[in-house]
């Protein structure tokens, strides 16, 4: 009998035992799943990137960091959005990778590969990802008060070479937070 009862008792420690080391488990992938989160959107807005804006002091061998692929510089007044714009040889290219070429979760901002990369086209496309916490895209829920539209809707966006092309937006759809711009006409620099 005693035998049993030593038997069912480390049986019973076994069980325990399993179960703290399964909640320790869970425990440290819950903690690894924050941190990582957390590395996303720190990679989102990266303001590393804004020393590469035209018109800031750079360093040739900086430049160099940043790829072939960076045909402008996004800015809409006001407001945060302050991102380097790419160009990859089809729309998948830096969905997941950082302007310098790097795996990133949070992508980059990019132009439509169909899209001619000096904005010569009659409509441009953009495409970045739209990320909680006002990270890259997701400033842009700012503008469904339309007081905010009215306040923060001109932009420029600004060639490697310099040449700006000044926009407004004036709408926003609520259901996909597409943001509809106009190019202003005849004011390119």
């Amino acid at each position: 009998m005693k035998v049993i009862k030593k038997a069912a008792q480390v049986v019973s420690d076994l069980i325990d035992f399993m179960f703290i080391l399964f909640f320790l488990l869970v425990m440290a992938l819950g903690i690894y799943m924050v941190y990582d989160i957390h590395m996303v959107y720190k990679a989102a807005d990266n303001d590393a990137l804004l020393k590469f804006k035209p018109g800031n002091e750079r360093h040739e061998e900086e430049d160099k960091r940043l790829l072939d692929a960076y045909v402008a510089w996004l800015s809409v007044e006001g407001t945060s959005i302050e991102f380097p714009v790419m160009q990859g040889s089809d729309n998948d290219e830096f969905l997941n990778k950082n302007p310098f070429g790097e795996y990133s979760l949070a992508g980059s901002i990019f132009l439509d590969c169909r899209n001619d990369a000096r904005f010569g086209d009659e409509y441009s496309v953009l495409y970045g990802h739209h990320m909680s916490g006002d990270a890259m895209f997701g400033k842009l829920d700012a503008y469904l008060d339309a007081g905010y539209l009215e306040t923060h809707a001109y932009g420029t966006l600004t060639e490697t070479d310099g040449t700006e092309h000044p926009f407004r937006l004036f709408a926003l759809t609520r259901g996909g937070n597409w943001s509809i711009v106009k190019r202003i006409s005849g004011s390119s620099t």
